[in-house]
C-alpha cells in the first residue's frame, strides 16, 4: 500500500512543486492532507484483498507451523473441510 501511494504521490507533488510558486510550509500541509486522506482512503480495499487472498488460498490464523520448543497448539476444525 505504501509503495502504490508513493508511486502515485510523489510525481504529482513534483509536477506542482515544479509548476506552481507555493511556500513550503502550504506544501507540507496540503501533501500531508492527501497522503492522510489517501492511506486512509486505501484502508479498506487493501483489506478487502488481503482477505480474498486468504479466502483464495484458504488459509487462516491457525495455518502458522509449530515452531521448535513451542507447545502443541490445538487448531480448531475447518468448517470448509
Amino acid at each position: 500500500m505504501t509503495f502504490i501511494l508513493g508511486f502515485t504521490v510523489v510525481p504529482v507533488a513534483l509536477w506542482v512543486a515544479m509548476s506552481v510558486d507555493w511556500p513550503l510550509w502550504l506544501h507540507a500541509v496540503v501533501w500531508t492532507v492527501v497522503i492522510l486522506g489517501l492511506s486512509l482512503g486505501m484502508l479498506r480495499p487493501a483489506k478487502a484483498y488481503l482477505m480474498a487472498l486468504q479466502f483464495r488460498h484458504r488459509s487462516s490464523e491457525y495455518d502458522l507451523p509449530d515452531l521448535p520448543g513451542d507447545f502443541p497448539r490445538k487448531t480448531p476444525p475447518n468448517p470448509r473441510d
